[in-house]
């Protein structure tokens, strides 16, 4: 059986297309509803009671509808879905989110996706992971920074069983943007996305 040329690169579209939304999934999944699970079993090894850990398993859920609904309707702006979204992370794990938005940045939304897929990951790792007493989201012309003043860490190594790093690689990959995570022990944490 002889497939046409044009067959064949139809069907390679569609797996290169399953492939990026099984990706994507596993990023959304990893980045809000794993890390709640983790936080519940490592609280579970502890011994903490039901009433602890309540709150956890309600932002899993929270996590996970969020996963399975769109997120940010297709004309939301960039600006609006990162406070949304930064925002309800710092609230979720109490920790202060300080908002340098510029709300003239226009993106398309698949770009608007990846880069609060960023944020999100980059937020949520250091209000849990830093000790820092807040957390600085910034967005100019091209730009997004999400900084900390925590303990820092060392990027070349991440942490151990962590996907949080290349969950962020990922999504930058996916939008033509470029990663530059900037960190050492001691001196806090710096992401930024240019695109």
């Amino acid at each position: 059986m002889f497939i046409r040329l044009g067959e064949r690169n139809r069907r390679a579209a569609i797996a290169r297309a399953v492939e990026a939304e099984r990706r994507r999934l596993a990023r959304d999944l990893h980045d809000g509803v794993l890390q709640e699970l983790g936080w519940v079993r490592s609280a579970l090894l502890r011994g903490a009671q039901a009433a602890e850990l309540m709150p956890a398993v309600d932002r899993a859920m929270t996590e996970l509808r969020d996963a399975i609904a769109a997120k940010a309707a297709p004309d939301e702006p960039l600006a609006a879905a990162l406070s949304r979204v930064v925002l309800g992370v710092g609230d979720r794990l109490g920790v202060p989110i300080t908002l340098t938005l510029d709300e003239a940045v226009v993106v398309a939304p698949a770009v608007r996706d990846g880069l609060v897929g960023v944020a999100r990951e980059a937020v949520t790792n250091a209000a849990r992971h830093s000790g820092s007493s807040t957390v600085r989201v910034a967005l100019s012309h091209r730009r997004l920074t999400v900084g900390d003043d925590g303990g820092g860490f060392d990027p070349a190594y991440g942490r151990p069983g962590g996907f949080g790093l290349t969950s962020m690689r990922e999504r930058a990959d996916a939008i033509g943007a470029a990663l530059t995570i900037t960190s050492a022990p001691g001196h806090g944490t710096c992401v930024e996305v240019t695109w």
